[in-house]
């Protein structure tokens, strides 16, 4: 159970209401707060998701209230690694243990579809982060957005994965 959150709702985005509160959540803290230019963070796989096949918005709410989103990225070939990202948690519920709740659905569902791991273009000072759930950096930083970004790759062999 996440830190004093005794009631938390984890759900694939499935209705147009949903995908508001996800975005909303996206534009205050990578627009708002990180000055990520609107044009980066809202993408064209914002465009449609609901019609898509191979992007699902994951929300996270608290008592009925969103608090946290991740966004995923299937690739075709199931030998690739699914992409998670997008991943924002308001700051009010930060440190609660919500960001490890949004990856692990996201990597079970990962893994759950037959992929072979996880993906993320992670922001370096959050590198901690990933690397407690497993994942192992990959090749050198790069800037996006004026941000310096890690890839870091979790893969599924053996017990690794969501369960660590």
């Amino acid at each position: 159970m996440l830190k004093g959150m005794n009631t938390l709702t984890l759900e694939w985005i499935d209705r147009p209401e949903c995908l508001r509160h996800a975005l909303a959540i996206r534009r205050e803290v990578f627009i708002a707060e990180q000055a990520v230019p609107e044009e980066i963070e809202i993408d064209e796989h914002d465009a449609a998701p609901l019609t898509s096949s191979r992007v699902r918005h994951a929300l996270a709410s608290i008592l009925g209230n969103p608090a946290g989103t991740a966004r995923m990225l299937l690739p075709s070939d199931q030998d690739q690694l699914v992409r998670v990202g997008r991943v924002a948690v308001r700051q009010p519920h930060r440190g609660q243990g919500l960001g490890t709740a949004l990856m692990r659905f996201a990597q079970d569902e990962a893994r759950g579809l037959g992929y072979s791991g996880v993906t993320v273009a992670a922001q370096v000072i959050v590198r901690d982060f990933y690397e407690r759930l497993g994942y192992v950096p990959r090749g050198e930083v790069f800037v996006e957005a004026d941000i310096d970004h890690l890839w870091m790759d979790l893969r599924f062999d053996g017990d690794r994965g969501s369960r660590e």
